[in-house]
């Protein structure tokens, strides 16, 4: 693994830019071996007494973990991208999507392609204000996927299958029970014994399905309110929902984008195949992947994803740099778009300095 190679560094810029952040923000910025990481919390001390930073609820950075777990079962012969959704899906599952949804996919024929990058045209729930007051007002709810999917029949598509680009939790909720059916396995265990344990991640697990490694998770707020105590699930089933650290997507981020994550060189050529975006939509987000976006910060362009609660993954092969962490808060704001610019021009100037 990467850590006994790696060389931390002190940068006192980045540490009083972390200070200033209200919620517990814990971020890591390696490029190669030179690594600087940081919280504006106590460190934590292992039983071995090593010092790590909490564990955090990653959000959306979920999808390129259950994007990539797609691929490995395609390499596998379960999946293919051609696949619809009426192939692998029940009925019951069918049914729960918005009815006009049936209708503009020729009854289900939206492509695991199309729902992997967001060309399926379903409507988010997530975003819908109805689904967010229930969350809010009953914070203990549980919900299953069904819930989810039912969620988005008060909208309407976006456009028709394949015709555009729209981002779509939606979408990812139908790929986490497709994932169960051809894997044979709850969703919680095929991110842990296909993903975080060929990769040795012991503190990346899906909250609320899973125990966990007894690592603190850090507090996310929506605003001013601690969802701390929230039922994860609002959030757990394909589209978020993985509790993680910032040492292991690093590691998950660098073994994907190296290649060595998958068996055949091509499959990762397949999941990085998307659009160009214009400007203006996304935060500095070039282009739309399966699971997986470009971004440009700090005058760098780098692949990942965001979370909503402002948690990042992100990384540049040709440089080996990667910049990973969260600031635990829904809201986003000019000072942390101003920190990853600072710690990204950090890292390349440690490359220039070599």
């Amino acid at each position: 693994m990467l850590e006994p190679l790696i060389t931390r560094l002190k940068c006192e810029e980045l540490a009083a830019r972390l200070a200033n952040f209200a919620q517990e923000s814990i971020v890591r910025v390696r490029c190669g071996t030179q690594l600087w990481e940081g919280t504006n919390r106590e460190w934590l001390a292992t039983p071995h007494g090593h010092l790590r930073t909490s564990a955090f609820r990653t959000a959306s950075v979920t999808k390129t973990f259950t994007s990539a777990l797609t691929f490995r079962l395609m390499e596998q012969g379960k999946l293919s991208p051609s696949d619809t959704i009426d192939q692998h899906l029940p009925t019951e599952y069918l049914r729960s999507l918005p009815q006009s949804a049936a209708a503009t996919s020729s009854g289900g024929g939206i492509t695991l392609r199309q729902l992997l990058d967001h060309s399926s045209g379903l409507y988010d729930y997530a975003t819908d204000a109805d689904f967010r007051f229930a969350v809010m007002r009953t914070p203990s709810r549980r919900w299953s996927a069904k819930d989810l999917l039912e969620a988005a029949q008060s909208g309407r598509p976006y456009f028709p299958p394949g015709s555009g680009v729209a981002y779509s939790d939606t979408g990812y909720v139908l790929l986490g029970l497709i994932i169960q059916g051809v894997a044979e396995m709850p969703l919680s265990s095929a991110y842990r014994l296909l993903v975080a344990e060929p990769l040795g991640l012991t503190d990346t697990y899906l909250e609320g399905a899973d125990s966990g490694s007894g690592l603190p998770i850090a507090h996310a707020f929506q605003g001013d309110i601690d969802t701390f105590d929230f039922d994860p699930t609002f959030d757990a089933f394909g589209g978020g929902g993985l509790i993680s650290t910032a040492s292991e997507l690093d590691r998950f981020i660098s073994s994907l984008m190296s290649g060595s994550f998958f068996c055949n060189s091509t499959t990762l050529d397949s999941m990085l195949r998307g659009k160009a975006m214009p400007d203006g939509i996304g935060t500095r987000k070039t282009y739309v992947a399966c699971g997986i976006s470009e971004f440009e910060v700090g005058g760098t362009r780098l692949w990942g994803h965001l979370g909503h609660w402002n948690s990042f993954m992100l990384y540049n092969p040709s440089l080996d740099l990667s910049l990973c962490g969260t600031f635990n808060q829904s809201t986003s704001s000019p000072a942390q778009i101003e920190f990853l610019e600072c710690a990204v021009r950090t890292a390349r100037e440690w490359t220039a300095n070599k």
